[in-house]
């Protein structure tokens, strides 16, 4: 059985790595270096495990999310798991950033993904001025105009800041399409940011 899920997880993992490397315009990833640099450093780190093990239920639910939306009713259904899913995604993006920028400037514990958007640090490895609020679900989609990395992290902080906060949010979910959309925006952030910071 847990042969069964690990090789799941892995051809997931690849499909995903293999979708981003076509649109990323960074060194492309390789599934084996992604789990020998980002993986098996993170499992061995008692603080850092459940990142990996979060990840990993993350990219394993996004199908069964998908099939949800598929056969829910003409009346539509709560979109409840859907926003958990997405939130989920977020936080670890959050988790892995607080790990590599855990302070501001002024030495203070960085607390949120704005405080950590600031540093100098984050900066100078990535970019800065990144928005981190939206009014709307729509609006976070709307805004996904390309694949670049500041539109994978602006989409991120957005859903990160608007469904850690609420359950209930415009539905923009009657396409699947819409959903994978932003799941795929969560996933392309936390991949520029382990190309960059640990495999690079």
């Amino acid at each position: 059985m847990a042969g069964r899920v690990i090789l799941e997880i892995r051809n997931f993992l690849g499909k995903e790595i293999n979708r981003f490397n076509t649109l990323s315009g960074v060194q492309p990833l390789d599934t084996q270096i992604f789990i020998d640099k980002f993986v098996v450093p993170f499992l061995l780190t008692p603080s850092t495990r459940t990142i990996i093990s979060a990840f990993y239920v993350f990219l394993l639910e996004f199908d069964e999310r998908s099939s949800e939306l598929n056969l829910r009713s003409t009346q539509g259904s709560s979109i409840g798991p859907i926003i958990s899913h997405l939130f989920s995604g977020c936080i670890i993006f959050e988790s892995i950033l607080k790990n590599l920028y855990p302070r501001k400037d002024d030495g203070s514990a960085a607390r949120n993904l704005g405080n950590i958007f600031h540093t100098e640090a984050f900066g100078k490895d990535f970019i800065k001025g990144i928005q981190t609020t939206a009014n709307s679900l729509q609006e976070i989609l709307d805004g996904i105009q390309g694949n670049s990395m500041e539109i994978a992290f602006t989409t991120t902080a957005k859903l990160r800041n608007t469904t850690g906060h609420n359950l209930i949010w415009d539905n923009i979910f009657d396409s699947t399409n819409n959903f994978q959309k932003l799941v795929h925006q969560i996933i392309n952030a936390l991949f520029y940011v382990i190309e960059k910071k640990f495999i690079k």
